[in-house]
C-alpha cells in the first residue's frame, strides 16, 4: 500500500540544495533563508518519508542511500516541471522560452551558428544555452535529458536517439587560400607529403578516422589537438594543413581565408552529422522551430556527390 505522502515542493527544493552544498549553512545562504527555516524542511521531509535523507557530520552533511534515491528523481522531476512550463508557454503562444542545445565543435562554428542566426530573426527573446563538449559527452547529455537537441557525429543506425537529418560529410584538407594545393578539385593522401599537418587527438572521433589512412603514406605531423578553432586558425595563418570535414568551416568568418579540398582515398570513411533530439516528451514548439532552422543549415552543408575516389597507393 502507498503511504500517505504529502511532500511540499519547497521542501523538496531545500533538500536538493542542501545535498548541492553538503552544508546546512551553505545552502540556507544561497537560498536565502535561515539555517533553521531549512533544517525544520528537511527535517518533515525526513518525518514524512520515515527515514534519514542525510548523516549529519562534523564537516557537514552526507546523503544516506534513501537520500541518494530521492535527489535523482527530484533533479529529474523539476527539470520535467521546467519542460512542462515551456511547452505550455508554447501552447499559450508566448515568445519566450529557455532551449538547450549540445554540439561538437566542427559543427558549433558552422551548422549552430548559421542556424541560430536564422532562428532568432524571427524568435528575438528566445534564450538558448549551448554547451560545446566532444562527441560521445554529446550524445550522454541527449541521453539522460539535459539537453533539447544535440548536434553529433553518428550513424543513424548507430543510435537510438530521434534524428531530425543527418549530412554525409567527406574528410578533407582545409589549407589557407593562399597554399600550394588550395586550387585543387580534389587530393589523394600522397599528395599532402612533404606539408605539415594539423590533426584532431583521440578525444574527436575523426581521429579514429584517420588513424588506419594515415598509416598507409609517410606524412609529417605538426600539431596534434582537440581544438577545431586552432586547426582553423593555424592553417589560415599557412601553418599547417588542417584534416577535417567542411563542418570546421565557420562562414562567413573563415570566407577568403581558408579552403576545402575534399579527400578521395576509398581508405577514408564518410562522417555522418545529425541533428538529434532527447528521447520521451515531445519537443516544445520553439525548440522544434530551431531544430528546423538547423536543419536547413546542416542540409546546406551536406555534401550529394562524393569527389573521384581512387584507392590511395
Amino acid at each position: 500500500m502507498t503511504p500517505n505522502i504529502n511532500l511540499d515542493s519547497t521542501a523538496l527544493r531545500y533538500f536538493q540544495v542542501a545535498a548541492e552544498f553538503k552544508s546546512v549553512r551553505r545552502a540556507a545562504e544561497a537560498l536565502n533563508v535561515s539555517a533553521s527555516a531549512l533544517s525544520r524542511q528537511i527535517a518533515g521531509l525526513e518525518q514524512s518519508l520515515d527515514v534519514m535523507l542525510f548523516e549529519r557530520l562534523p564537516r557537514g552533511l552526507r546523503l544516506t542511500s534513501a537520500g541518494e534515491i530521492l535527489l535523482y528523481h527530484v533533479a529529474r522531476s523539476f527539470l520535467e516541471v521546467g519542460r512542462a512550463f515551456n511547452q505550455i508557454d508554447a501552447l499559450k503562444g508566448l515568445r519566450r522560452g529557455h532551449i538547450k542545445v549540445v554540439s561538437v565543435e566542427s559543427a558549433a562554428r558552422s551548422v549552430l551558428a548559421t542556424g541560430l542566426s536564422a532562428f532568432w530573426k524571427k524568435h528575438r527573446n528566445l534564450e538558448v544555452s549551448v554547451k560545446v563538449v566532444g562527441n560521445i559527452e554529446a550524445l550522454r547529455l541527449l541521453e539522460e535529458g539535459e539537453a533539447d537537441l544535440g548536434i553529433a557525429f553518428c550513424a543513424p543506425r548507430s543510435t537510438s536517439l530521434p534524428v531530425l537529418s543527418v549530412a554525409t560529410l567527406y574528410i578533407g584538407a582545409i589549407m589557407s587560400t593562399r597554399h600550394p594545393l588550395a586550387g585543387r578539385s580534389v587530393l589523394l593522401l600522397q599528395d599532402l607529403a612533404g606539408y605539415p599537418l594539423l590533426l584532431s587527438d583521440s578525444s574527436l572521433m575523426l581521429n579514429a578516422a584517420l588513424s588506419d589512412a594515415l598509416a598507409t603514406v609517410p606524412l609529417s605531423v605538426r600539431l596534434v589537438t582537440n581544438s577545431i578553432t586552432l586547426m582553423s586558425i593555424l592553417a589560415a595563418s599557412e601553418d599547417g594543413v588542417a584534416l577535417k570535414t567542411r563542418a570546421g568551416l565557420a562562414q562567413p568568418f573563415d570566407a577568403g581565408e581558408l579552403g576545402f579540398v575534399p579527400i578521395a582515398d576509398r581508405v577514408l570513411p564518410l562522417q555522418h552529422l545529425a541533428i538529434l533530439t532527447r528521447r520521451g516528451l515531445p519537443l516544445p514548439a520553439l525548440a522544434h522551430a530551431l531544430g528546423q532552422d538547423l536543419k536547413v543549415s546542416l542540409d546546406a552543408l551536406s555534401e550529394s556527390a562524393p569527389p573521384e575516389r581512387t584507392a590511395a597507393s
